[in-house]
């Protein structure tokens, strides 16, 4: 398990190293703390179903959303 975290760590840097310098150049500040804030969300999301814990399916929340606080029914 170690090895797949440390792959999931050069992944995850490989991804900053290529992108990171294009935001910085071009002084895109807004995109580059979005980028961070997704990818972050990403990486935490990636670990934890590396380490082996279970996640809730994001599908009951979208139905959640869909049917009940929007009232749409699809049915």
């Amino acid at each position: 398990m170690m090895i797949m975290i440390i792959l999931l760590l050069l992944a995850f840097w490989g991804i900053v190293l290529y992108e990171v310098p294009n935001f910085i150049r071009s002084q895109h500040w807004r995109e580059l703390k979005v980028f961070f804030v997704l990818l972050g969300i990403a990486f935490i999301i990636t670990l934890l179903q590396t380490i082996g814990v279970k996640l809730p399916s994001p599908v009951k929340l979208l139905t959640y959303l869909i049917r009940d606080i929007l009232q749409l029914n699809y049915e």
